[in-house]
């Protein structure tokens, strides 16, 4: 018989952690780009040993990225941006469509690029059909751009409630079966206490604000621009 608690108690605690930890975080977390689909006008498309598309950015982007390509090199993707004036320094994200137009990825680069009229070749993820730039910062200018949106307020309250019904199931269903593997036949006495019910609220509450707190890092860290690349 306690055999089979101990089973019901691995099974409670790897179903509470695929979801709390996996699932939900997923469903109500996902991250969420400035840039829903792609703007940027295609002008070009270059034939020969390294073809490529040359596409032309939105007016704000212009102002210091004239055109970019994306270029098949060696089997690989790769963006290379014209610089639109004399700069040293440029930082701007990149927002990666695949070939139905969704937004698959995003990432940071920054780039020294003096005495040059083209960025380093930044590779690309393989289904990558087009991109969309963002401009954070030129020669220590900068710009209140952001690829990434807030996530909604309801999915954080969504996500919260969800957490909490989670851990209290969990909580409580871990406290019945070691509770049934003590006392046996007198487990629900103990189950049902004052006190009992009061500590269960406390460690339910403990592990709810734990998991919060690990998702919101671990969410943070998602989407923080990726450095150089």
């Amino acid at each position: 018989m306690a055999v089979g608690y101990v089973f019901a108690i691995i099974g409670i605690a790897a179903v509470y952690l695929v979801l709390a930890v996996f699932v939900l975080p997923k469903l109500l977390f996902r991250a969420r780009y400035s840039v829903a689909k792609p703007v940027d006008r295609g002008i070009k498309k270059v034939e020969g040993d390294e073809p490529a598309l040359v596409f032309q950015p939105t007016t704000d982007v212009a102002e210091h990225v004239s055109r970019y390509a994306i270029v098949e090199r060696d089997g690989k993707r790769v963006l290379v941006c014209k610089l639109a004036h004399n700069i040293d320094y440029i930082d701007y994200d990149v927002v990666v469509f695949s070939d139905d137009a969704k937004a698959e990825n995003a990432f940071n680069i920054k780039d020294g690029v003096r005495g040059t009229e083209y960025t380093k070749p930044v590779e690309l993820p393989g289904n990558t059909e087009c991109v969309s730039l963002i401009i954070n910062e030129v020669d220590g200018k900068k710009y209140k751009n952001g690829v990434f949106k807030n996530v909604a307020a309801w999915r954080v309250a969504v996500f919260l409630l969800c957490t909490a019904v989670l851990t209290f199931a969990a909580v409580f269903g871990i406290k019945t079966c070691l509770a049934y593997m003590a006392a046996g036949i007198f487990g629900e006495s103990f189950i049902f206490k004052g006190e009992s019910i009061a500590v269960t609220c406390i460690i339910a509450g403990i592990i709810v604000l734990f998991d919060v707190v690990l998702t919101v890092v671990a969410f943070i860290a998602r989407i923080t621009p990726r450095g150089k690349r």
